[in-house]
Protein backbone atom coordinates (compact mmCIF):
# COMPACT_ATOMS: atom_id res chain seq x y z
CA UNK A 1 0.00 0.00 0.00
CA UNK A 2 1.16 3.38 -0.57
CA UNK A 3 0.19 6.72 1.27
CA UNK A 4 0.24 9.94 -0.52
CA UNK A 5 -0.31 13.42 1.22
CA UNK A 6 -0.31 16.56 -0.33
CA UNK A 7 -1.28 19.60 1.69
CA UNK A 8 -4.29 19.05 3.59
CA UNK A 9 -5.52 16.17 1.69
CA UNK A 10 -4.45 12.22 1.76
CA UNK A 11 -4.89 9.75 -0.53
CA UNK A 12 -4.53 5.75 -0.79
CA UNK A 13 -4.06 3.84 -3.48
CA UNK A 14 -3.22 0.20 -3.45
CA UNK A 15 -0.62 -0.82 -6.05
CA UNK A 16 -1.13 -4.97 -7.00
CA UNK A 17 2.40 -6.41 -8.10
CA UNK A 18 1.86 -8.78 -11.08
CA UNK A 19 4.47 -11.74 -11.19
CA UNK A 20 4.81 -12.87 -15.10
CA UNK A 21 5.73 -16.48 -15.57
CA UNK A 22 5.95 -17.89 -19.40
CA UNK A 23 5.33 -21.71 -20.70
CA UNK A 24 8.19 -21.24 -22.94
CA UNK A 25 10.58 -20.78 -20.12
CA UNK A 26 11.74 -23.44 -17.94
CA UNK A 27 9.33 -23.86 -15.42
CA UNK A 28 10.87 -25.38 -12.11
CA UNK A 29 12.56 -22.08 -11.20
CA UNK A 30 11.32 -20.70 -7.76
CA UNK A 31 10.91 -17.30 -8.79
CA UNK A 32 8.78 -15.62 -11.58
CA UNK A 33 10.57 -14.57 -14.99
CA UNK A 34 9.39 -10.73 -14.74
CA UNK A 35 7.09 -8.39 -12.69
CA UNK A 36 5.04 -5.43 -12.90
CA UNK A 37 2.93 -2.99 -11.29
CA UNK A 38 -0.24 -1.80 -13.22
CA UNK A 39 -0.38 0.34 -14.82
CA UNK A 40 2.90 -1.25 -16.26
CA UNK A 41 4.88 1.21 -15.96
CA UNK A 42 7.93 -0.90 -15.55
CA UNK A 43 8.66 -4.03 -15.93
CA UNK A 44 11.75 -5.94 -13.60
CA UNK A 45 12.83 -8.89 -15.47
CA UNK A 46 14.39 -11.53 -13.17
CA UNK A 47 18.23 -12.21 -14.01
CA UNK A 48 17.68 -14.66 -17.43
CA UNK A 49 19.68 -18.01 -17.22
CA UNK A 50 21.41 -20.08 -20.05
CA UNK A 51 19.18 -23.06 -19.70
CA UNK A 52 16.43 -24.76 -21.57
CA UNK A 53 13.17 -25.83 -20.44
CA UNK A 54 14.50 -29.08 -19.43
CA UNK A 55 16.92 -27.01 -16.85
CA UNK A 56 19.63 -28.26 -18.97
CA UNK A 57 23.12 -25.68 -19.24
CA UNK A 58 23.23 -24.92 -23.15
CA UNK A 59 26.53 -24.31 -24.28
CA UNK A 60 28.20 -25.98 -21.42
CA UNK A 61 31.82 -24.28 -21.02
CA UNK A 62 31.08 -21.77 -24.18
CA UNK A 63 30.31 -18.48 -22.82
CA UNK A 64 29.31 -16.87 -26.40
CA UNK A 65 27.16 -19.88 -26.65
CA UNK A 66 25.84 -19.19 -23.41
CA UNK A 67 24.98 -15.27 -24.06
CA UNK A 68 23.04 -16.50 -26.72
CA UNK A 69 20.75 -18.28 -25.03
CA UNK A 70 20.41 -15.87 -21.93
CA UNK A 71 19.10 -13.61 -24.50
CA UNK A 72 16.69 -15.72 -26.10
CA UNK A 73 15.17 -16.28 -22.65
CA UNK A 74 15.30 -12.85 -21.80
CA UNK A 75 13.31 -11.82 -25.10
CA UNK A 76 10.80 -14.65 -23.76
CA UNK A 77 10.12 -13.02 -20.79
CA UNK A 78 9.73 -9.73 -21.54
CA UNK A 79 7.31 -10.58 -24.20
CA UNK A 80 5.33 -11.99 -21.61
CA UNK A 81 5.19 -9.17 -19.78
CA UNK A 82 4.54 -7.32 -22.83
CA UNK A 83 7.52 -5.70 -23.57
CA UNK A 84 10.76 -6.24 -25.58
CA UNK A 85 14.01 -5.70 -26.46
CA UNK A 86 13.69 -2.20 -27.58
CA UNK A 87 11.85 -1.56 -24.52
CA UNK A 88 14.73 -2.15 -22.35
CA UNK A 89 15.66 0.38 -19.90
CA UNK A 90 19.05 -0.90 -18.08
CA UNK A 91 20.49 -3.92 -18.38
CA UNK A 92 23.22 -6.12 -15.65
CA UNK A 93 25.47 -8.62 -16.85
CA UNK A 94 27.37 -10.92 -15.02
CA UNK A 95 29.93 -13.47 -15.67
CA UNK A 96 31.54 -15.72 -13.90
CA UNK A 97 35.39 -15.39 -14.34
CA UNK A 98 38.18 -13.08 -13.73
CA UNK A 99 39.23 -12.95 -17.58
CA UNK A 100 38.51 -9.53 -18.78
CA UNK A 101 38.32 -11.60 -22.15
CA UNK A 102 35.28 -13.74 -20.82
CA UNK A 103 33.67 -10.65 -20.26
CA UNK A 104 34.21 -9.00 -23.40
CA UNK A 105 33.48 -11.99 -24.90
CA UNK A 106 29.77 -12.24 -23.14
CA UNK A 107 29.11 -8.67 -23.82
CA UNK A 108 30.00 -8.65 -27.75
CA UNK A 109 27.04 -11.57 -27.70
CA UNK A 110 24.90 -9.71 -25.55
CA UNK A 111 25.32 -6.01 -27.14
CA UNK A 112 24.74 -7.30 -30.42
CA UNK A 113 21.14 -8.84 -29.72
CA UNK A 114 19.91 -5.06 -28.87
CA UNK A 115 20.73 -4.06 -32.47
CA UNK A 116 20.26 -0.05 -32.51
CA UNK A 117 19.15 -0.07 -28.80
CA UNK A 118 21.75 0.13 -26.72
CA UNK A 119 20.50 1.03 -23.27
CA UNK A 120 22.33 1.82 -20.24
CA UNK A 121 24.56 -1.42 -19.09
CA UNK A 122 26.75 -2.31 -15.73
CA UNK A 123 29.23 -5.39 -16.56
CA UNK A 124 30.25 -7.49 -13.97
CA UNK A 125 32.43 -10.28 -13.45
CA UNK A 126 31.72 -12.49 -10.82
CA UNK A 127 33.07 -15.66 -8.65
CA UNK A 128 30.29 -18.16 -9.58
CA UNK A 129 26.59 -18.38 -10.77
CA UNK A 130 23.39 -20.23 -9.66
CA UNK A 131 23.69 -23.30 -11.98
CA UNK A 132 26.67 -25.61 -11.87
CA UNK A 133 28.51 -24.34 -15.26
CA UNK A 134 26.80 -21.66 -15.78
CA UNK A 135 28.73 -18.51 -17.30
CA UNK A 136 26.44 -15.28 -18.02
CA UNK A 137 23.63 -14.10 -16.89
CA UNK A 138 21.24 -11.10 -17.52
CA UNK A 139 18.47 -9.34 -15.66
CA UNK A 140 16.76 -6.12 -17.26
CA UNK A 141 14.22 -3.58 -16.47
CA UNK A 142 12.08 -2.64 -19.43
CA UNK A 143 9.26 0.06 -19.93
CA UNK A 144 5.47 -1.44 -19.49
CA UNK A 145 2.90 -0.85 -22.62
CA UNK A 146 1.43 2.37 -20.72
CA UNK A 147 4.52 3.91 -20.12
CA UNK A 148 5.26 3.71 -23.44
CA UNK A 149 1.56 5.16 -24.63
CA UNK A 150 1.83 8.03 -22.36
CA UNK A 151 4.93 8.73 -24.20
CA UNK A 152 3.42 8.71 -27.81
CA UNK A 153 -0.08 10.35 -26.25
CA UNK A 154 1.26 12.56 -23.39
CA UNK A 155 -2.28 14.96 -23.37
CA UNK A 156 -4.11 11.57 -23.19
CA UNK A 157 -2.92 10.56 -20.27
CA UNK A 158 -5.33 10.12 -17.29
CA UNK A 159 -5.60 12.81 -15.74
CA UNK A 160 -3.27 14.80 -16.92
CA UNK A 161 -3.60 18.96 -16.30
CA UNK A 162 -2.46 22.16 -17.37
CA UNK A 163 -0.16 23.62 -15.31
CA UNK A 164 -1.56 26.37 -13.31
CA UNK A 165 -1.63 29.86 -14.59
CA UNK A 166 -2.55 33.19 -12.66
CA UNK A 167 -5.50 34.77 -14.41
CA UNK A 168 -6.53 37.89 -13.03
CA UNK A 169 -5.04 39.58 -9.57
CA UNK A 170 -2.13 41.43 -10.50
CA UNK A 171 -3.74 44.80 -11.26
CA UNK A 172 -6.87 44.72 -8.15
CA UNK A 173 -6.48 46.67 -4.78
CA UNK A 174 -4.32 45.03 -2.42
CA UNK A 175 -4.90 42.88 -0.52
CA UNK A 176 -8.04 42.37 -2.31
CA UNK A 177 -6.05 39.65 -4.78
CA UNK A 178 -8.15 36.95 -6.23
CA UNK A 179 -6.35 33.19 -5.91
CA UNK A 180 -5.11 31.88 -8.91
CA UNK A 181 -7.44 29.16 -11.38
CA UNK A 182 -6.53 26.19 -13.59
CA UNK A 183 -6.64 27.05 -17.23
CA UNK A 184 -9.55 24.91 -18.54
CA UNK A 185 -11.19 24.81 -15.94
CA UNK A 186 -13.86 28.20 -15.09
CA UNK A 187 -13.60 30.04 -12.30
CA UNK A 188 -16.75 29.44 -9.66
CA UNK A 189 -19.32 32.13 -9.53
CA UNK A 190 -18.88 34.05 -6.65
CA UNK A 191 -21.47 34.49 -4.38
CA UNK A 192 -22.20 36.72 -1.05
CA UNK A 193 -20.92 35.15 2.06
CA UNK A 194 -23.79 35.06 4.81
CA UNK A 195 -22.32 36.86 8.17
CA UNK A 196 -22.15 35.32 11.06
CA UNK A 197 -25.78 36.14 13.18
CA UNK A 198 -25.30 38.21 16.16
CA UNK A 199 -25.80 36.55 19.29
CA UNK A 200 -28.42 36.88 21.23
CA UNK A 201 -29.21 38.78 24.04
CA UNK A 202 -29.34 37.28 27.22
CA UNK A 203 -32.36 37.93 29.65
CA UNK A 204 -31.28 40.41 32.71
CA UNK A 205 -32.39 39.61 36.33
CA UNK A 206 -35.64 41.50 35.78
CA UNK A 207 -36.44 39.64 32.55
CA UNK A 208 -35.60 42.27 29.83
CA UNK A 209 -33.18 42.12 27.54
CA UNK A 210 -29.22 42.67 28.26
CA UNK A 211 -25.85 42.57 26.85
CA UNK A 212 -25.12 39.35 25.23
CA UNK A 213 -21.58 38.77 27.50
CA UNK A 214 -21.11 41.08 31.09
CA UNK A 215 -19.63 44.35 30.73
CA UNK A 216 -15.90 43.98 31.79
CA UNK A 217 -15.17 46.51 35.06
CA UNK A 218 -13.02 48.89 33.64
CA UNK A 219 -10.81 50.71 35.73
CA UNK A 220 -8.28 53.53 35.33
CA UNK A 221 -8.96 55.67 32.20
CA UNK A 222 -12.63 55.18 30.36
CA UNK A 223 -13.11 54.83 26.71
CA UNK A 224 -13.63 58.72 26.59
CA UNK A 225 -10.27 59.59 29.19
CA UNK A 226 -11.96 60.15 32.30
CA UNK A 227 -10.10 58.16 34.70
CA UNK A 228 -12.89 55.95 36.66
CA UNK A 229 -12.13 56.08 40.80
CA UNK A 230 -10.81 53.09 42.30
CA UNK A 231 -13.00 51.00 44.25
CA UNK A 232 -13.10 52.04 48.00
CA UNK A 233 -10.79 49.11 50.22
CA UNK A 234 -13.35 46.51 51.91
CA UNK A 235 -13.67 47.17 55.64
CA UNK A 236 -13.04 43.82 58.00
CA UNK A 237 -16.58 42.74 60.05
CA UNK A 238 -17.43 44.43 62.84
CA UNK A 239 -16.80 42.64 66.36
CA UNK A 240 -18.76 43.18 69.50
CA UNK A 241 -16.04 44.52 72.12
CA UNK A 242 -16.10 41.56 75.21
CA UNK A 243 -14.94 42.72 78.20
CA UNK A 244 -13.15 40.93 80.80
CA UNK A 245 -14.29 39.48 83.89
CA UNK A 246 -13.13 41.01 86.94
Amino acid sequence: MIRCAGGVAACLQTVAVELIRSAELYGGVPYAYASSAPPGTLVFAAGACPIDQDENIVGEGDIEAQARQVMANLVVALQAAGAGLSDVLKTTVYVASADRADLVAAWDVIRAAFGEHDPPSTLLGVTALGYPGQLVEVEAIAAGASSRSLADHPTRAEGARSPPTRTAGRNQPRGRRSPPTLAGNPAPPQTAQARPAAAAPCPGRDGRAGPPFPAPRESGRGARGRRTPPAPPRRPPHRPHRQRPS
